[in-house]
């Protein structure tokens, strides 16, 4: 008896669940829990629930835009980076020079 390939397996799985959905679809509510379409508390209107949502997403956006306003508008002050000795220590010159490499464009006002 030869085994059925791989993809005729999906097929077949593929068509179940579609039968059994449409299957669930067809049946009547049996209970209030299997109709209900929102996870809100029983007895609470969905109208008011997804009401309830939208205003708080809303309030939550609203956040975010002063916060951000805020964000921007008193940035963070820069500290002092302190002076070790172990920093930047250099025994051996750089083929490309004594500045790093990257550090010849980023500092103004020496031209050599």
């Amino acid at each position: 008896r030869r085994r059925p390939s791989r993809c005729s397996m999906q097929a077949m799985q593929a068509f179940r669940a579609g039968v059994r959905r449409a299957a669930q679809l067809r049946a009547p509510a049996g209970n209030a829990q299997q109709s209900r379409g929102m996870a809100s508390a029983p007895g609470v209107d969905d109208f008011a629930e997804s009401l309830k949502w939208k205003h708080v997403s809303r309030a939550g956006v609203m956040g975010c835009i002063l916060f951000y306003m805020f964000a921007i508008e008193h940035p963070p002050t820069p500290q002092e980076q302190p002076k070790y000795e172990y920093l930047r220590v250099r025994t051996k010159e750089f083929p490309w020079g004594e500045k790093g490499l990257f550090e010849y464009w980023m500092t103004p006002g020496d031209d050599e």
